[in-house]
C-alpha cells in the first residue's frame, strides 16, 4: 500500500514581511496621515505619533483608501485575517468555539484623529485575495473587484468554485457590501 501525500495551498493569502508606505488625508484636514503596512500590521502616524495601529490579533493583508460608502468622503478600508468570526459578542444562534483563522474587510473613518469603525464584516464565506477599487459603470459610485479564493475546509466542497470563476464586484449599497456582477450577469441576454 502507497503513501498518498497531499500538500494543500496555503490557506492565508496574507501580507508578507515587506513594508508598505502611503500618505493620505483620510479626515480631509488638509495634513495627511501616513499609513504604514509592516509584518501583517498596520500604522496610522499623524503629528508625529502614531494614532493608531491594528490589534495584536489581526493580520492586514492589505490597505485602501477610496470613497467606498458613496459619502463622498475616502474610508480606510482593510483586509483583515484574524481568529474568530463575531468578536466578542456572538449571535445566539451560534454555539460552539469561534476559533477558525477567516477573512474579514472592515471600513473605517478618521474623526478628530481617532479612527472609527464604519462597517466590520464577520468571516467572509470566500477569502479574499485581491482588492480593486474602481467605478466601473461610470456611475460616480466605486466598486470592489475581488479576486476570492477558498479556505483550506472549503477546498474539496462544490462550494470553492472553479479556479477561472474567482473574481466577484461588490458594491456599498445602505448598509454593507452586496455582490453586483450576479446581477449583471442575470440581466445580460
Amino acid at each position: 500500500m502507497g503513501l498518498i501525500i497531499i500538500i494543500l495551498p496555503r490557506p492565508l493569502p496574507i501580507a508578507g514581511t515587506g513594508i508598505y508606505a502611503s500618505a493620505y488625508d483620510l479626515n480631509q484636514d488638509g495634513q495627511t496621515e501616513l499609513y504604514v503596512l509592516a509584518n501583517q500590521e498596520l500604522f496610522i502616524a499623524a503629528e508625529k505619533r502614531i494614532i493608531w495601529r491594528s490589534p495584536p490579533d489581526w493580520r492586514v493583508a492589505s490597505f485602501h483608501v477610496a470613497d467606498v460608502t458613496h459619502d463622498r468622503r475616502p474610508d480606510l478600508l482593510l483586509l483583515v485575517w484574524k481568529k474568530g468570526s463575531f468578536g466578542g459578542l456572538r449571535p445566539f444562534w451560534h454555539t460552539g468555539r469561534d476559533t477558525r483563522f477567516t477573512c474579514h474587510l472592515y471600513v473605517f473613518n478618521l474623526a478628530d484623529l481617532h479612527l472609527k469603525p464604519v462597517w466590520m464584516s464577520s468571516a467572509l464565506d470566500r477569502p479574499i485575495k485581491s482588492i480593486t477599487i474602481t467605478d466601473l459603470d461610470g456611475d460616480g459610485r466605486n466598486e470592489l473587484l475581488t479576486t476570492e479564493g477558498c479556505y483550506w475546509w472549503q477546498l474539496f466542497s462544490r462550494f470553492c468554485g472553479s479556479p477561472t470563476n474567482n473574481g466577484a464586484i461588490w458594491q456599498w449599497q445602505d448598509w454593507g457590501f452586496y455582490r453586483v456582477d450576479r446581477e449583471t450577469a442575470e440581466q445580460k441576454p
